[in-house]
């Protein structure tokens, strides 16, 4: 999961959220239920992140901190889910990451002094996905973080698919 969208405002903190609703979208594409485990969550964001999360949307886990990193510094901080955790029945995500931007400028998703705000989950499933949010359309406050959000995008593909391919005649 990636937010691409982001706009950290200068001087301030900052939470960016979405809710990324795979469900739909992976059992249309799969023909089958939307029931994944995941075995490895690994967050990635640069020097002005201080939290990513990762939660569970709907069904039996619904409102689960999956992955909750606080204080994060840059460095890799993948967790291993031993057991791997059953997500069978959810709807989909909520991700997101939270800055501190001390600079007199706002940051947005890039390379160098930039920012980013990216989730990388390992998962036993039907078809490998990404999701993304392309774009930050709506500002509130949640208390005192003002909270960023906008639409998540979800690419699915399932691994049937690409097996076919591979059987394909070059040409």
């Amino acid at each position: 999961i990636t937010y691409e969208g982001l706009d950290i405002p200068a001087r301030t903190s900052s939470r960016h959220v979405a809710e990324c609703m795979l469900r739909e979208d992976y059992e249309r594409n799969t023909d089958e239920p939307f029931a994944i485990r995941l075995f490895y969550s690994l967050p990635h964001t640069h020097a002005l992140g201080t939290r990513v999360f990762l939660q569970a949307v709907g069904g039996p886990r619904d409102g689960e901190m999956l992955l909750d990193v606080r204080g994060y510094n840059g460095e890799a901080r993948g967790t291993f889910h031993d057991p791997p955790i059953d997500l069978a029945g959810i709807e989909g995500f909520r991700f997101g990451c939270e800055f501190d931007n001390p600079r007199a400028e706002s940051v947005g998703w890039g390379f160098g002094d930039q920012e980013m705000c990216e989730m990388l989950g390992f998962v036993e499933s039907a078809a490998a996905f990404e999701s993304r949010i392309p774009e930050t359309t709506t500002r509130t406050t949640d208390g005192d973080m003002p909270e960023h959000t906008g639409p998540c995008e979800n690419f699915v593909i399932p691994w049937q698919a690409l097996l076919d391919l591979r059987k394909q005649p070059a040409g």
